[in-house]
């Protein structure tokens, strides 16, 4: 065995050509790397050991200076593949080009390469290289184990950076690289057209690049003449998994000087089947012409449809008034070409299989002329598709679906979406909504979108506040909204109050034979949940529930006056002039409610009444006269709510009660001149409930005054 070591600094391994000559010499071959002009020196260390017996020693030696550089490198640049009269057609079918480039460095060396090649013609990147591999080497080339191999693409050039690559002789010292190539040229020119790509290589050690034949390429145009209508459909069959999309292709190349009135091009992606459900659906589709269709085939319409009552678009025909080729000599075929592409998304229907294959169906109609392709759609299913379900959860204005809306009640807007690219759909959903505890009921109030009726499951239920809806399939890119009601228990809150809602979809795909999941599982359910907080704001009375009371001329109701008040035990009602709620500079008619001492708060009852009228025991009902112009309204808790009632309710419930407490009417509001202590005094004796005084200016409380309706409004500045 031998163990060899050399500085590293010059060191980079040691040839495996070895042999042992009669005097049992072993010769080496030690590559190494110097400048061009140094001479170093290189310490070298051996231990030879034979069986039991070790050998070592060391010695210093010289490098020769290497030879100096040539100035050229013999090279070459070969298209290999196509052949050079099918480069036009290779090119503007966007197929690969290989070359070979073969260079022969005549010096005994180690080097690094790097070789660059302009991509640029005319201001225009016209090559791409997209991979470059060692075709082969001579006997005399050496390829060190730390040898390596990059391609680098910039937007001007391509590099390529190899080595280290040793030779050790020069018999047979060349080395062939194989690099595939893209030609992007012009498909419409006429003329033989050559593309010449300009090579230059730098070799390790050396201060100057070499030049070596360009990468040249010379397309001649040929322009097949049709005189019928030629279709190329690519490609004819693809794999997909349920859910993946992909596009298709269709050319038509119509005769020279042809015209073709009312066509129509019909992709069909569906045939019957059991579950009446699509196969392939039809995403989207573009159009390009060529230059001798475009100035006169620009009319054209298109109209996406479905096969089954599911709203999948699996067909989809593009109408075309004329199509006329305006061109009399042989051109560049795409000149001629109307293309489409089309892009289509295999379901995942209940007879999508693994391993089933399904046609799409492409017709086109031209005149008398009907051409019909086909390409196979295979499905791939791996065992991990899964379905994909965005679900969005949001609180909708009230006044949206009423001007007077109930305070305890919220519209929740659900959105449901599947996913494009996904692998799975629901053959059923579930919709489960889990409510906060003051949630009594909920319901359904419309629906949009592809979705079967969303119908109640399993009602409402008490003790866990689960509910369940259920609906039927829900396909990719499909999407629906449903908006539900959620009435809350009433509530006297003054403030802004939050509730939890938790929605949750419930997906089950359907069952199959060969399993989605894995190889013990056929049938599994998927959860989507999206969690809320809705708002109840109590703190504004015109968000109070209110009706717009009906007018009865059978039964008489008091007459409106201008300031009325009405005591029901600690709580005093009065109904005045004052600035409208919503922003009116405008005095209308409100009503107060003024709580008990030491805790004197002033509730406004609500835009729904502008005067009370009478309180009614033993029932505890309050009514009031609805305003602009309505009928009576009633509440049963003192004004927090008020609903509308026609006069028979309210005659009936007058005379039916025990006790009638009716309000009073303030008839000095119309008293002009000064008012004199004794007219003061006369009038201030009016008491009510002990803390209450009614008098000629205002209202007070334990001599306290809360209401003056004696003083001139102030002058409001709203800006």
């Amino acid at each position: 065995m031998v163990y060899l070591s050399i500085d590293k600094a010059y060191y980079e391994g040691i040839a495996t050509d070895q042999t042992i000559s009669a005097a049992n010499e072993l010769t080496l071959y030690i590559p190494m790397f110097t400048a061009n002009s140094v001479r170093p020196l290189v310490n070298f260390t051996y231990n030879l050991t034979v069986n039991s017996i070790s050998i070592f020693g060391s010695f210093i030696f010289t490098t020769t200076t290497p030879a100096a550089f040539t100035t050229t490198i013999p090279s070459t640049c070969t298209l290999t593949s196509p052949s050079a009269t099918d480069v036009y057609k290779q090119m503007c079918t966007g197929g690969p080009f290989e070359f070979v480039i073969n260079m022969c460095p005549v010096e005994r060396r180690c080097s690094f390469f790097t070789y660059w090649i302009n991509r640029i013609v005319n201001g225009t990147a016209a090559l791409n290289i997209t991979n470059v591999t060692i075709l082969t080497y001579g006997t005399d080339v050496w390829l060190s184990t730390s040898f390596s191999l990059n391609l680098t693409s910039e937007p001007s050039y391509v590099r390529v950076d190899y080595g280290p690559l040793c030779t050790i002789n020069q018999n047979f010292f060349c080395m062939q690289l194989k690099n595939t190539v893209y030609l992007m040229g012009d498909c419409n020119v006429t003329a033989t057209t050559n593309y010449i790509f300009p090579i230059f290589v730098n070799i390790s050690g050396s201060t100057k690049n070499f030049t070596v034949p360009s990468m040249t390429f010379n397309v001649i145009p040929s322009f097949p003449v049709y005189t019928d209508i030629m279709i190329e459909v690519s490609p004819p069959n693809v794999k997909l998994q349920p859910g993946e999309r992909t596009t298709i292709h269709i050319k038509y190349t119509f005769p020279l000087n042809s015209t073709y009135l009312k066509s129509t091009v019909r992709i069909n992606g569906t045939g019957s089947n059991s579950t009446n459900e699509s196969i392939i659906t039809i995403a989207d589709f573009k159009i390009s012409l060529g230059s001798n269709l475009f100035y006169t085939t620009t009319a054209y319409s298109s109209n996406y449809s479905s096969t089954y009552p599911t709203n999948q678009t699996d067909q989809l025909v593009v109408y075309f008034e004329n199509i006329t080729n305006i061109g009399t000599v042989g051109v560049p075929i795409m000149r001629n070409t109307l293309s489409i592409s089309v892009d289509i998304q295999l379901s995942d229907s209940k007879m999508v299989e693994n391993g089933t294959v399904w046609p799409l169906q492409i017709t086109g109609q031209f005149n008398a002329v009907t051409n019909i392709s086909r390409i196979s759609v295979n499905c791939v299913r791996t065992g991990s598709e899964k379905p994909s379900i965005q679900v969005v959860l949001s609180q909708l204005s009230s006044f949206t679906f009423s001007d007077y809306p109930d305070r305890d009640v919220v519209y929740l807007q659900t959105v449901v979406q599947m996913m494009n690219g996904t692998g799975l759909e629901c053959e059923r959903q579930s919709i489960i909504f889990y409510l906060s505890p003051q949630i009594k009921s909920i319901n359904v109030v419309n629906q949009t979108g592809n979705i079967d009726n969303v119908t109640l499951k399993t009602p409402l239920n008490p003790v866990t506040k689960s509910v369940q809806f259920t609906t039927g399939r829900l396909y990719f890119g499909a999407k629906y909204e449903v908006i539900f009601s959620l009435k809350f228990n009433p509530s006297l809150s003054t403030s802004i109050v939050k509730y939890p809602v938790l929605a949750e979809i419930v997906c089950k795909p359907y069952e199959r034979s060969i399993p989605v999941v894995n190889s013990c599982a056929k049938q599994k359910f998927y959860k989507f949940k999206s969690p809320l907080r809705v708002e109840l704001d109590y703190t504004y009375p015109y968000n109070l529930p209110h009706y717009v009371a009906m007018q009865n001329s059978f039964v008489q109701l008091p007459d409106r006056q201008t300031n009325t008040f009405l005591n029901v035990g600690d709580l005093l009602f009065y109904c005045g002039r004052a600035i409208g709620i919503k922003g009116s500079l405008d005095l209308v008619r409100r009503c107060f409610k003024i709580s008990k001492l030491p805790e004197r708060i002033w509730f406004d009852v609500g835009p729904s009444v502008e005067q009370i009228i009478a309180y009614t025991n033993p029932l505890g009902i309050l009514f009031g006269l609805g305003s602009n112009g309505g009928g009576a309204i009633m509440s049963k808790d003192l004004g927090n709510t008020w609903i509308s009632v026609n006069s028979f309710v309210y005659q009936k419930t007058l005379n039916t009660s025990t006790e009638i407490v009716t309000a009073s009417v303030m008839p000095w509001i119309s008293l002009s001149g000064s008012i004199d202590n004794t007219l003061f005094e006369s009038f201030c004796k009016m008491r009510v409930a002990q803390q209450w005084n009614v008098c000629i200016n205002g209202i007070y409380a334990n001599e306290l005054l809360l209401a003056n309706w004696t003083n001139t409004c102030p002058s409001i500045k709203p800006f």
